[in-house]
């Protein structure tokens, strides 16, 4: 293998960059996914409130890390916050998915709301991808930094 080879290799794509038109259409199916996909935090709510609603009970549990600090502001007065902020952060990502502080307040009340949930009993590992794909690192950039209204 010569050196054009590993230069060939290691080089980006020979590919024309697409038009904005293109570019700016595509952000907008992706904004559309991205509901969708939003969607899905809402759901697991309204589908386990039966399995949320024992959490409102003072208990004595083993907090796992991301609820600790429920132990110093007071288990009972707060659990009750904590599932209304997870339910509002995925109502609102439900309504507006294309701001990345939005995208960050979702995962971090499905993070919140998972940790005190699971601080009770077994561990779901299926909820860690969701998790994961709710970072906002994994969303594209905000809607107005695709390129719309320059000119190519």
């Amino acid at each position: 293998m010569g050196l054009r080879a590993l230069r060939r290799l290691f080089s980006a794509p020979g590919d024309t960059p697409r038009p904005f038109t293109q570019l700016t259409a595509a952000s907008v199916r992706v904004e559309g996914l991205l509901r969708v996909f939003y969607v899905f935090p809402l759901y697991w709510y309204l589908s386990h409130l039966d399995e949320l609603r024992p959490l409102l009970a003072p208990r004595s549990p083993d907090l796992r890390w991301p609820v600790k600090w429920l132990e110093w502001v007071g288990i009972e007065s707060f659990a009750p916050v904590l599932l209304a902020f997870g339910i509002a952060t995925a109502l609102l990502g439900t309504i507006a998915p294309g701001l990345r502080g939005v995208r960050f307040l979702v995962f971090f009340g499905l993070l919140e709301v998972l940790a005190l949930k699971f601080s009770y009993g077994k561990v779901h590992h299926l909820m860690h991808g969701w998790r994961l794909h709710l970072l906002p690192v994994r969303a594209p950039p905000e809607p107005g930094l695709s390129g719309e209204g320059r000119e190519p």
